[in-house]
């Protein structure tokens, strides 16, 4: 199962830095029909740009996981003023140990490969009635509920799934 097939990747592997724009984000939280005070989780969440608009512009709880040192630092920064405070909580971990328990929406920029693992951890983990919103890869080993485009400045298409636990 999920543990016993997750040994066969490579679990130092980390996923390169790619910044996602505030546009991007907040029409996958619009896909994923975040609401106020919903909890929304950014399993790799980077800088943390994506906890301060669940926060500030939907009215959510946001909960970040981050394991790369100078990104965490990053998000922790961008994430220390007081109205946030009370919104956000990030964690200093990686995203295949943190618990999934009490989330809503769970959003997630990652590569293949990292999807390909999340995915194991998900078949038993996944608690019902969890929304994931993903863009540019598909969640491998799952049917997606939607699909939508976000057409870029620059007249790219990039897709965005809907996967509904």
């Amino acid at each position: 199962m999920a543990d016993s097939t997750l040994q066969y990747f490579d679990q130092s592997y980390r996923d390169p830095q790619f910044f996602t724009t505030p546009e991007l984000i907040r029409f996958c939280l619009q896909v994923a029909q975040l609401q106020p005070n919903e909890t929304m989780m950014d399993l790799g969440c980077g800088d943390g740009r994506s906890l301060r608009i669940a926060a500030e512009e939907f009215g959510a709880k946001a909960v970040g996981v981050e394991l790369d040192d100078q990104r965490f630092a990053e998000a922790q920064t961008m994430l220390q003023q007081d109205e946030l405070r009370e919104r956000v909580e990030l964690r200093h971990a990686s995203y295949l140990e943190t618990p999934l328990e009490g989330v809503d929406v769970i959003y997630l920029y990652l590569t293949r490969y990292s999807l390909g693992m999340l995915s194991f951890r998900f078949e038993e983990l996944l608690p019902p009635g969890i929304r994931i919103v993903v863009h540019t890869f598909t969640l491998p080993g799952y049917e997606h509920h939607e699909v939508h485009q976000f057409a870029t400045p620059m007249g790219e298409m990039i897709p965005v799934y809907l996967y509904c636990s």
